[in-house]
């Protein structure tokens, strides 16, 4: 799931994560962060921790899990480098292909 979140903040925009501001769109901010919750609450509420068979993660699987999950930003990002054109108020396919 952290590497969906990673990715659908690089997809957002053709331009690079530095040139949009991460919390513009308040939908997916709010999307995000109820997601986060909700994991979090499966992983270390008890009572969720016996019907989704989870176990608390230590700090150690956290770290893990986001050096992993933001290698998908990472090179999502990365390859906006190679994108030639400018996406400031062009269409990507103009004529609709």
């Amino acid at each position: 799931m952290f590497f969906e979140i990673f990715a659908v903040m690089s997809a957002r925009s053709f331009r690079s994560f530095t040139k949009v501001f991460p919390f513009s769109n308040k939908a997916l901010t709010f999307g995000i962060l109820a997601s986060v919750m909700i994991q979090l609450v499966v992983i270390y509420f008890a009572p969720l921790q016996h019907v989704f068979s989870t176990v608390p993660l230590q700090w150690n699987d956290w770290v893990l899990i986001i050096a992993i999950s933001s290698l998908g930003f990472i090179l999502m990002e990365f390859s906006k480098v190679f994108i030639k054109e400018e996406y400031d108020g062009v269409k990507l396919y103009p004529h609709g292909g």
